[in-house]
């Protein structure tokens, strides 16, 4: 598991995280990662789906090839984003998500 910074730089070792349940990991460049937040005390926060979408959910992009899933259990984003993480054409692989028409996706 990697922790990371909203901008996916790496956390150092020394760092303090405060362990939440609901912290939401996603794949990133091959490995679970939590993006986390830092708090006025310090110690970094990971974000769970909700602050995550909030904090990065304008910069998600869709592109004119975008289908919805309609399994909405499945998306990594929100439903009402046109993004890469609820498209119907994403596929989850060992480096995160491809996509199945050849297309760039978007980074998280």
């Amino acid at each position: 598991m990697r922790f990371v910074d909203m901008r996916g730089n790496l956390l150092d070792d020394d760092d303090e995280l405060m362990l939440i349940p609901d912290a939401k990991p996603i794949l990133r460049q091959g490995a679970f990662t939590i993006a986390s937040e830092r708090k006025l005390n310090g110690r970094w926060l990971p974000c769970t789906k909700k602050s995550f979408i909030a904090k990065v959910g304008h910069e998600l992009q869709g592109c004119e090839c975008f289908v919805g899933d309609p399994d909405v259990e499945e998306h990594v984003t929100e439903a009402d984003l046109r993004s890469c993480g609820s498209c119907l054409y994403r596929r989850f692989d060992s480096d995160g998500m491809s996509c199945s028409l050849g297309l760039e996706v978007a980074p998280l």
